[in-house]
């Protein structure tokens, strides 16, 4: 099997992505089907899947992130895949405009 490279990832559906969904604040939920898989073990704790693999499958090769909320922001960090360990990444987003993008696009 080839390395996925980033461009080669399946994103989240608008339904996983999107608010009500609270996925993107880091509170994956059943519904969210296989998005929602418990990623602890071999992967750290409180992973988020953000991008699966192209196959259609989330769990084949997972694009797993951390997302931790504060009062004012979100950051992501913690990158991981199988074939990179450590993307050496971290973004942080003020977090009402975070919400709020989550919420114009549910509207659109």
């Amino acid at each position: 099997m080839k390395a996925t490279s980033p461009g080669d990832y399946l994103w989240l559906p608008p339904q996983v992505a999107l608010l009500p969904s609270r996925h993107l604040l880091g509170e994956p939920a059943p519904s969210d089907g296989e998005w929602a898989e418990e990623w602890h073990e071999g992967w750290g704790t409180h992973k988020i899947a953000v991008g699966g693999c192209e196959c259609g499958s989330v769990g084949c090769r997972p694009l797993l992130v951390t997302i931790e909320l504060d009062r004012g922001t979100v950051m992501w960090r913690d990158f991981i895949s199988n074939d990179v360990k450590d993307y050496g990444l971290s973004f942080t987003f003020a977090r009402g405009q975070y919400e709020h993008e989550l919420r114009e696009r549910e509207a659109a």
